[in-house]
């Protein structure tokens, strides 16, 4: 979500893939946060490993993690969207999903071995409220931190191929042309 929209202020309480339920009860609040907030929903889920290890993060990305040891940032886009959008967010974030919040789908496997597994809404409610959460209503809406990004985006691109900051789309698309037939 905070890569959709503005920052919610929301935090993950992530204990690690294979942290102990002692070990990680001595982080008393992170803790107590999620026995009282995320033990009550794991143990109605239907995987046994979600409910006998309810205080670990779903879905744990040990690789992702090996992958980012040492960086400062990564780039992130959401896993399923109309248009792509990407940005940049700091090592220690652990993304979520915005699109298809876990309280509002649930995700089954597709027919097609090897295909990710799909986002399916829950109930009515998430069917309604799942279809107001689009990245196009987010482009739409088109908040100050996502214009922002854009200019930070543009002027890169800009300073990339050489060109002023201030380029206008005419003549940076015009200069993309040329370049572009000069290669043929």
């Amino acid at each position: 979500m905070d890569l959709t929209r503005r920052p919610a202020g929301k935090w993950i309480v992530d204990f690690g893939w294979t942290m102990s339920k002692g070990d990680a009860a001595l982080y008393e609040e992170p803790f107590r946060w999620v026995k009282e907030h995320v033990l009550p929903m794991r143990q109605q889920n239907r995987r046994a490993a979600y409910r006998e290890y309810w205080w670990r993060h779903v879905e744990p990305r040990q690789g992702m993690w090996g992958a980012l040891a040492g960086l400062s940032r990564y780039i992130a886009t959401p896993t399923v969207a109309k248009h792509r959008l990407f940005a940049w967010v700091d090592a220690r974030v652990c993304p979520d999903q915005w699109l298809n919040p876990p309280e509002w789908v649930e995700w089954v496997d597709v027919p097609v071995p090897g295909y990710p597994k799909q986002p399916v809404p829950r109930d009515e409610d998430a069917v309604k409220a799942l279809k107001k959460r689009t990245l196009t209503n987010l482009y739409n809406a088109r908040p100050q931190w996502l214009a922002d990004a854009h200019t930070t985006l543009d002027t890169a691109v800009a300073a990339a191929y050489g060109w002023p900051t201030d380029v206008s789309d005419d003549d940076a698309l015009r200069e993309l042309l040329v370049l572009n037939l000069g290669n043929h």
